[in-house]
């Protein structure tokens, strides 16, 4: 039977005994804790496995820059394949399995104040060593103990810093071994000093958990001060208050309690339940409201995801571009003059191509020149130059790319078929920047259609929606399905190892992309592909479209 109105932090809970308050602590306040220490263990897993996937993309280099920009990160080290390929900082005891699970694991280090987080990432595992502070969420509980236990039931983070120190174990305890279970809830225990206590609990991500604990007393010294005070006013109030609604809880009992589940499911983040149908026109707008919550709280979960994707992406570029800079001033220099001196060899020897000298220093000038391409993509992909920009027409510059690569397709027996509609608009560009597009798009293809060769169809087109539209069609192997979306990702390339950087068609999207324009793709296994760029036509200029117009009909 309730028997009396409990106030904590400015807010009043009708409450049938002790346990009332217990199961609210449990329910709404410590898993909305939980919630908020989970972010930032997922934001931490998620810069560290950034690093790894870096390293286990060969750029061990932009893994380390990556991980010394992270302040929190003492010490890591990557795992591919059974073997270290990165190690940064000194990292003790490195783990010998990866985690389970959702693929995140933290451990306390006893006595520092420091953490072990370890990640999957690709077909390894990463640890790191990282400040506690970097995981600790803010806990507005003043009159509460409140603290977070590891994966193993070890303190990880506490209010007393002597406590967070020593990490004591604590998974012999009745909440901490609930919450190990992935469970969410309250439970009363008796502590090491003998008194009795109430402990909210929820897990956290990386196998954490959060816990918060109160004297039994604290609870129950609140109502007997209310009942003393009431008396029997409140046990008559609510007498008549329970006669009075005898028949109405039947009806409404039910569907509350479909309601409370539902609620329950998504506050632990299942945000597809179905929210049950009610009778009655107030329980009707009861759900629709719960239903425009739970859209609500789906759409705003969608959109950190993609800010934190947003976030982790444009970290992996501010290290790339760190990188790029350090590779320019470092290797071009001696690269240039390792070319020099190759055409210079080649000059003064006057060695025949045929003979083996001829041949290494063709090969050096060959392969130095591939490096020094190699630094330019990269270059451009992580620091974009801003260029000039004039009218341009569509057709010609078509053509002029065509014939700067013309000898390329030709010795890859790629036979070329042109199509430029008459009286294209105008676009505003970069002409070089433009060209450079449309020559990867072209090289690509022939290398798709190697050994044999094939038909290569170039096609400028006005769009249905007024934009002007550039076709390269191949007939080589294809693109798989599930690599398509990342085929203007960084570094990624469906090219045999040795053969692409992966960078092309990432300098190629920025650049469309810079000019309001966009890329898309069409592709099948066997049947061959189709890239598309769209860009916007240039405003009207009545003088240069007349310009434009007779040098296409011409």
């Amino acid at each position: 039977m309730p028997v009396g109105v409990v106030s904590y932090f400015g807010i009043q809970y009708l409450e049938q005994d002790k346990e009332g308050f217990t199961l609210l602590l449990g329910t709404e306040i410590v898993p909305a804790y939980a919630e908020a220490l989970s972010a930032r263990v997922e934001a931490r897993a998620a810069e560290l496995r950034s690093a790894a996937e870096l390293a286990q993309a060969g750029h061990a280099a932009a893994a380390r820059t990556l991980l010394a920009s992270l302040p929190a990160v003492r010490a890591a080290e990557v795992v591919h394949e059974g073997r270290t390929t990165v190690r940064y900082g000194t990292v003790d005891a490195p783990p010998q399995s990866p985690p389970p699970g959702e693929g995140v694991r933290v451990s306390a280090l006893p006595g520092t104040g420091l953490a072990r987080l370890e990640v999957v990432a690709g077909k390894g595992w990463a640890s790191a060593v990282v400040e506690r502070s970097a995981l600790r969420p803010r806990f507005e509980s003043p009159t509460f103990e409140t603290y977070v236990v590891d994966h193993a039931g070890r303190v990880l983070l506490h209010p007393d810093v002597a406590v967070e120190q020593r990490s004591p174990d604590r998974s012999a305890l009745e909440p901490v071994q609930r919450l190990r279970q992935g469970q969410v809830g309250s439970a009363r225990y008796t502590a090491e000093d003998g008194s009795e206590r109430i402990a909210a609990y929820a897990p956290a991500a990386g196998g954490t958990g959060v816990v918060q604990v109160l004297p039994a007393t604290a609870v129950g010294g609140a109502v007997r001060a209310f009942v003393l005070k009431a008396g029997g006013f409140a046990a008559v109030v609510v007498l008549l208050a329970l006669l009075a609604s005898l028949a109405l809880a039947q009806a409404a009992t039910r569907p509350l309690g479909l309601l409370a589940d539902a609620a329950r499911r998504i506050g632990q983040g299942h945000f597809d339940t179905e929210v049950p149908r009610a009778r009655g026109a107030e329980m009707r707008a009861l759900a629709e409201a719960f239903r425009a919550m739970q859209q609500g709280l789906k759409a705003r979960e969608a959109r950190i995801r993609e800010a934190q994707e947003a976030l982790i992406q444009t970290e992996k570029m501010s290290a790339l571009g760190q990188l790029a800079a350090g590779i320019t001033h470092e290797v071009k220099n001696p690269l240039a003059g390792i070319i020099g001196f190759a055409q210079l060899c080649q000059r003064i020897s006057e060695a025949p191509p045929e003979t083996p000298l001829g041949k290494n220093l063709r090969l050096i000038e060959q392969e130095g020149k591939r490096a020094k391409g190699i630094l330019d993509n990269l270059l451009a992909f992580a620091r974009p130059e801003a260029a000039e920009r004039e009218r341009l027409d569509p057709g010609r510059l078509l053509e002029e790319a065509t014939a700067l690569v013309a000898h390329q397709l030709r010795l890859g027996k790629v036979e070329v078929a042109t199509e430029i509609e008459p009286h294209l608009p105008p676009i505003l560009g970069n002409a070089n920047q433009l060209k450079q597009v449309l020559m990867n798009l072209m090289l690509n293809a022939r290398d798709a259609m190697q050994p044999k060769g094939g038909r290569l169809e170039l096609r400028a087109v006005r769009g249905d929606d007024g934009r002007v539209v550039w076709e390269v069609k191949d007939e080589g192997h294809g693109i798989r399905e599930e690599d398509q979306p990342k085929l203007f990702t960084p570094f990624f390339s469906t090219k045999e190892k040795g053969k692409g950087t992966g960078l092309g068609l990432s300098v190629s999207y920025g650049i469309v992309e810079a000019h309001g324009g966009e890329m898309r793709v069409w592709s099948q296994v066997g049947v061959g592909t189709v890239f598309f760029v769209y860009l916007p036509a240039a405003a009207s200029s009545p003088g240069q479209d007349a310009t434009s117009a007779a040098r296409q009909g011409a």
